[in-house]
């Protein structure tokens, strides 16, 4: 076509595909190069690209024409030289392979050392320790092994630096972190936890987590990121945060088919909450939300005046003994003296929900005891020696360790009680409206878990559900008919209902769903894999926040957020590193430089 100027490109001769031919060894004392369409003379170890007759004569007569002089072809002497350079090559390369090979393993245990830091939380500098004991030990355990220093050589070689272990660090988390995007990528669906708190440099950190069914019907639970939100903490802000975390991962968002937060009014908002944002974003009116089992239990145990004050005077007298060290040091004493069944009380605090009922459970147990220790310091806390007081701690306790329990017989505290008062009133009207008002409070909370009730009990036993009732998975998205025809014909399949009920009995209902036949049941197991999809609580968003404030303290404040979030993806992740994968990948293997 005139005006244009196509220009073909040139050709490569790796892609000609041009085979090395046997006999070319003993013409040209060749042979085959480590890449493809390449050749190695075995007399010089020059590589001559492009496996062509006319390439290798031409370097085999100008540079060693007088070779041809001295082992004439057709000559044994030509043969035994050439079997000499070939052993000598072999024996090069295998010494190269073995340095090489060395240098990897060494790497390797590299990488090892690093993910058991990790692991256990520790700072890359402790692998400098690690590697001192290490030396230590084979000094003093092998020192009468003839190859001592051959060991204490291959040891001191280990790469144990805090800026290695760092490297390494990032290189195990990008494996997991890969491994765990490509199996979301290929998922049909999966559900989000996420919660966000503050770190020690006061930057609020997000936290994901995800639920999802792998390629061989697994259901796996992994960390998927932290991202650190250095602005705002609104709906709006943790919509397009997650929007452009999914997008850089190249993650279909919209496979989330449920979320489960905190009520916190930016996660949970009527309007501008980011659960109703995600909805809008996603256009999906039917996005399953779940608002945390654990914080609306926590909600849910909130008190009137009548009665939390008892947990305010209980945190008072907790606070009195263990924030003044003398006090602690003199009350563990007095415990000791007396025999007593514990040996200090514990702390209480709102945040991380240290069970109220073993707070106290403690405080009960030793009430003698700190009223005596009490009267020792003169400190003076009427409620102590007030019966009433005592038995409206007990209520409490009673909700909170049995909650919906109305036999007052089940409370042996309560018993207690009443058998060392015999003389004080048994009245117990207070004890009844307050389960009365917390069975009100239960009918308000969970309501989001109680309106699936009949979808989980697919999971809990198909047998148990009626055709009737199907209806209600519908709500994933399936049509009633199908969901109909599918379990009428589960649910006469005696064989599968022996598996069910041997699978029920250990308590591993998704090996069931393994069994099934995918062709036959589609749907059913589709259903079945969501709701064990399901997140009910943030309980691992909390227990990892446990485990940030470990990692990143004021002795370690300094920590990128890149690194936190390496090593937490290496701690809590359900799935270790594929180190050798890793090793596959690097270009050459260094050994340590430094001595011992």
């Amino acid at each position: 076509m005139a005006g244009v100027y196509s220009k073909e490109r040139k050709r490569k001769l790796e892609n000609e595909n041009r085979a090395f031919q046997a006999e070319w060894e003993g013409d040209f004392f060749f042979t085959k190069g480590k890449k493809e369409g390449t050749a190695l003379c075995l007399i010089c170890r020059e590589t001559v690209h492009g496996n062509k007759r006319y390439n290798l004569n031409r370097h085999y007569t100008s540079i060693h024409s007088q070779f041809e002089e001295k082992f004439p072809k057709k000559f044994k002497i030509r043969e035994e030289k050439l079997q000499s350079l070939k052993k000598s090559f072999a024996c090069e390369r295998s010494t190269l392979f073995n340095a090489m090979n060395k240098n990897e393993l060494t790497t390797k245990a590299s990488y090892q050392v690093t993910e058991i830091l990790a692991q256990k939380m520790k700072p890359f500098s402790d692998a400098e320790i690690v590697k001192e004991c290490v030396v230590t030990v084979c000094k003093t355990l092998f020192s009468h092994l003839p190859n001592s220093k051959q060991i204490l050589d291959e040891v001191s070689k280990l790469q144990l630096s805090d800026s290695t272990c760092m490297r390494r660090s990032q290189d195990l988390a990008a494996n997991i972190a890969l491994k765990i995007t490509d199996e979301l990528q290929q998922s049909k669906y999966f559900s989000l936890a996420l919660d966000s708190s503050t770190d020690i440099t006061s930057i609020s950190q997000l936290l994901l987590f995800v639920k999802y069914v792998s390629k061989d019907c697994v259901v796996k639970e992994n960390f998927l990121g932290m991202i650190p939100m250095t602005g705002q903490t609104r709906g709006v802000d943790y919509l397009n945060t997650i929007v452009s975390f999914f997008k850089e991962r190249s993650i279909d968002l919209k496979k989330v088919f449920s979320a489960c937060t905190d009520g916190c009014p930016s996660m949970l908002g009527r309007n501008i909450g980011f659960v109703q944002l995600l909805k809008k974003h996603l256009e999906n009116d039917n996005l399953l939300s779940f608002h945390c089992i654990i914080h609306q239990e926590s909600l849910a145990v909130k008190f009137g005046e009548n009665f939390s004050c008892v947990m305010k005077q209980v945190v008072k007298i907790v606070n009195f003994i263990r924030s003044n060290e003398l006090n602690r040091r003199t009350f563990q004493e007095f415990l000791k003296e007396l025999i007593s069944q514990y040996g200090d009380v514990l702390y209480h605090t709102e945040v991380r929900w240290l069970s109220k009922g073993k707070v106290l459970e403690r405080f009960f147990s030793i009430r003698h005891e700190i009223t005596l220790f009490l009267a020792t310091k003169e400190k003076e806390y009427p409620d102590v020696y007030n019966f009433s007081w005592w038995l409206k701690e007990q209520k409490l306790n009673m909700y909170i360790e049995e909650l919906s329990n109305s036999d007052y017989s089940s409370f042996p505290s309560v018993k207690t009680l009443f058998h060392e008062n015999p003389d004080e009133s048994q009245d117990v009207s207070d004890l009844i409206k307050l389960l009365t008002d917390l069975k009100n409070e239960m009918s308000l909370r969970f309501s989001d878990f109680r309106k699936y009730q009949e979808p989980f009990r697919l999971v809990e036993n198909p047998w148990s559900i009626t055709t009737a009732n199907i209806a209600h998975l519908s709500v994933f998205g399936y049509e009633a008919r199908d969901l109909k025809n599918e379990l009428f014909d589960l649910q006469h399949d005696t064989e599968l209902k022996s598996v069910f009920e041997e699978k029920k009995k250990n308590k591993a209902h998704y090996e069931f769903w393994k069994a099934v036949e995918k062709d036959k049941f589609p749907n059913l197991i589709d259903c079945a894999q969501k709701i064990l999809c399901f997140f009910a609580s943030t309980y691992v968003c909390e227990s990892t926040f446990s485990k940030l404030k470990f990692i990143k303290n004021k002795y370690r404040s300094r920590l990128t957020n890149e690194n936190v979030e390496n090593i937490l993806r290496i701690s809590v992740s359900s799935q270790p590193a594929n180190i050798d994968a890793i090793l596959e990948s690097c270009e050459r293997f260094r050994h340590s430089t430094s001595t011992n």
